[in-house]
């Protein structure tokens, strides 16, 4: 009978899908092992590309040089405080609201406590030359020909100082539409659109900005699920499960955090041998100065000694001006976004990171001769301050790295996992808007033994178990539809067949009794 060989080969389906479930991981899906310590999530391999010249290896290694010095450097007070004003009407549309969450505040410094020369009383006095305190005037609300964001003025009566270390870039709780849409501004509306392939046929500067924007959105993405506030304890701390939903599932989003990691450290690079040109004594305090030069110095010794993580000759060439203009107009628009984030502690550091970013593009290619050139105050505190908050990345997904094995030692790398550690093109999109600071634990992954697997990318994944039980699980819904279809025909002959045998014994009957 037909139904019983469709049930015979149900069975033989259910029973192959849960041997596909139960199988080892093959070769092609079980990641290298790339490191010393065989810890595989989350390690790219490989060159960075995209004029990136420099390995991901590599990048880890000298950041391990530089992230001490880099931690000290913001924390002397020429770079601790930073004036900032966050109070700017955003430009683009009416948004009223503010956060409310007591972790979104903003802590401002008590004016007693700064340098004389940089207190409202004494800005007329300021010495604005190479020699003196490193910054300089400018008209009020414009952009510079050669910035590619509105810099700070710390003239200006405008703004307030912040001492960085009081307000740490952590997670707030700013959540709702309010943070959802300005990710989804900067990325439909401040990007260079993709086409139809993604970003394989984008000519080099346009994948250089979705890399930049995307490796800047993991690092805030990164630092959020870092310094985590679990609500039950009330302790703060790194969540697993937050970078795994955010950053670590997808190695593209891993990929350009390095990236943009190597851009900054070459226009650190570039602007290293000129760094001598600048005062950074604070209120007098020589001491400070020197020690501050002193770490300077021995950031510039390893800058020096490593060869270039990034050639920028390469971009803008051919008189491709229109695409520098374009490409620093879209970036100007992505600092301005900064002033309709609702959170001001998530302003705070938006504002403070973009900038930073915006001042190493200005060194790699609106400046000509660093040499004769002197950064404002505000774009040299952004500059070192966001490449600090990288640092602390790279050095966060070491410990994540860490963490996941430590929390997962018997689940073997898969598919998902795997993605993370195999070279991955550098034309991979940029990911999808998410809030810049959203109320989640990787919900989506909360309740697995194994968070990584899933993800929608691992699911829908061909090679990964998941992938092959979702295609058996499908397969064996069709041939139970098919199952039903036949046995609902079969049903409905016999029941015919009966109907006609019926009609004939009746028929007979009347035959006999006529």
């Amino acid at each position: 009978m037909k139904s019983s060989w469709l049930l015979s080969l149900a069975s033989s389906s259910i029973v192959l899908a849960l041997k596909v479930l139960a199988k080892e991981p093959t070769a092609s899906s079980t990641a290298h092992v790339l490191d010393d310590q065989g810890l595989t999530y989350c390690t790219p391999q490989g060159i960075i590309g995209d004029v990136a010249t420099c390995d991901f290896k590599s990048v880890e290694n000298v950041n391990r040089e530089l992230a001490p010095l880099i931690s000290r450097l913001v924390s002397t007070t020429y770079f601790r405080y930073y004036k900032v004003n966050l109070e700017r009407q955003c430009p683009f549309w009416d948004d009223e609201l503010k956060c409310t969450q007591p972790d979104c505040a903003v802590e401002e410094a008590d004016e007693e406590e700064l340098p004389d020369e940089w207190k409202t009383s004494s800005l007329s006095g300021v010495d604005f030359t190479i020699g003196g305190a490193g910054f300089s005037s400018f008209s009020k609300c414009t952009f510079g020909e050669d910035d590619f964001c509105l810099v700070e003025d710390e003239l200006s009566p405008d703004g307030t100082y912040v001492d960085l270390r009081k307000n740490p870039e952590r997670f707030t709780g700013y959540s709702g539409d309010s943070a959802t849409r300005i990710w989804r501004s900067i990325y439909s509306e401040n990007c260079f659109h993709t086409e139809a392939h993604g970003l394989d046929n984008q000519c080099l500067e346009k994948r250089v900005f979705h890399r930049l924007v995307s490796g800047l959105h993991a690092s805030i993405s990164t630092h959020i699920c870092i310094e985590h506030l679990d609500r039950k304890t009330g302790e703060w701390g790194p969540n697993l499960k937050c970078f795994m939903y955010r950053v670590g599932d997808f190695p593209e989003r891993l990929k350009n955090m390095y990236y943009t990691y190597a851009v900054v450290l070459r226009a650190i690079a570039k602007l290293s041998p000129h760094l001598g040109d600048y005062n950074f004594c604070a209120g007098g305090d020589k001491n400070s100065g020197k020690l501050t030069e002193g770490i300077l110095t021995d950031i510039v010794k390893i800058t020096a000694r490593d060869p270039s993580t990034f050639d920028e000759t390469q971009l803008f060439v051919d008189s491709q001006e229109y695409l520098k203009l374009e490409f620093k107009q879209k970036f100007r628009n992505i600092t301005q976004i900064m002033d309709c984030v609702s959170c001001q502690k998530c302003r705070l550091w938006g504002k403070l990171q973009t900038s930073g970013l915006a001042a190493a593009l200005k060194i790699l290619f609106s400046v000509q001769d660093i040499s004769g050139y002197t950064l404002r105050r505000s774009e040299l505190v952004a500059l070192f301050n966001a490449f600090h908050r990288l640092s602390e990345s790279l050095e966060a997904v070491e410990s994540f790295r860490k963490l996941y094995h430590e929390s997962f030692p018997t689940e073997r790398v898969t598919a998902s996992a795997s993605r993370s550690v195999e070279a991955v093109p550098s034309e991979t999109p940029i990911h999808e808007p998410v809030a810049l600071d959203r109320d989640d634990n990787g919900s989506a992954a909360a309740e697995s033994s194994a968070p990584s697997l899933f993800s929608f990318e691992s699911i829908m994944d061909s090679q990964s178990p998941w992938g092959l039980f979702i295609g058996a699980v499908i397969f064996i819904f069709g041939l139970a539809r098919i199952l039903l279809q036949t046995l609902k025909k079969e049903i409905q002959t016999d029941v015919s067949k009966k109907s006609q045998k019926k009609h004939q014994a009746k028929s007979k009957r009347k035959i006999r009794h006529a």
